[in-house]
């Protein structure tokens, strides 16, 4: 089976009607419920096995390592934290595919999708100062931010940027930016990574 284009499809669907997107959402449900792909998945998982899973909260993939399967859930241990807790099954990813949604060519800012909880973001505050920062949370219109490894901002998505370098030094965040307008960026040019 080939990888899915997550960014032609959510595009197709932007434009959908809310009814149109439910009717969508009930017929993935019945493909997720379905005893058959259950049964087939749950010959692909194995105990001891490494993997990751989508986590949709945080918006990103997280490692784990398979402990236990259940009749339609994995029990899974997460690498960095060693937490213990169970998943439904069709959230494993076996194939380490690729489950980014790319940048939106147009517009300013930032959408919830292209963010993950982790990532580093900069943005400017009501005195034009420019911060930087870490998301700690996704919310439906904000994402909350650890700025100067203390402070919490919640900030609209469509005013952040993403910061190109950053990285932890001594438990200081330590952050070389180098912003990316997208209104004079050239159309043509593949996004830069």
């Amino acid at each position: 089976m080939s990888q899915m284009d997550y960014n032609e499809i959510v595009g197709q669907i932007q434009g959908a009607s809310l009814f149109d997107v439910y009717r969508m959402r009930c017929a993935l449900d019945h493909i997720l419920e379905d005893p058959e792909r259950l049964a087939e998945l749950r010959h692909s998982l194995i105990p001891g096995r490494d993997a990751t899973y989508f986590n949709w909260k945080d918006n990103r993939l997280v490692e784990v390592t398979i402990l236990e399967l259940k009749q339609t859930r994995v029990l899974v241990r997460e690498k960095d934290s060693e937490k213990r807790y169970t998943i439904p099954m069709p959230w494993v990813n076996l194939g380490d595919l690729d489950i980014d949604l790319k940048p939106r060519q147009t517009g300013t800012g930032l959408s919830r999708s292209e963010l993950s909880v982790g990532d580093q973001v900069g943005f400017r505050d009501r005195q034009n100062i420019a911060r930087y920062g870490e998301v700690i949370r996704l919310n439906p219109r904000t994402a909350t931010l650890r700025v100067d490894g203390r402070y919490k901002w919640r900030v609209g998505y469509g005013f952040l940027f993403r910061v190109v370098n950053g990285q932890h030094a001594h438990r200081k965040l330590v952050i070389d930016v180098e912003a990316i307008d997208s209104r004079t960026q050239d159309r043509e040019s593949p996004a830069s990574p």
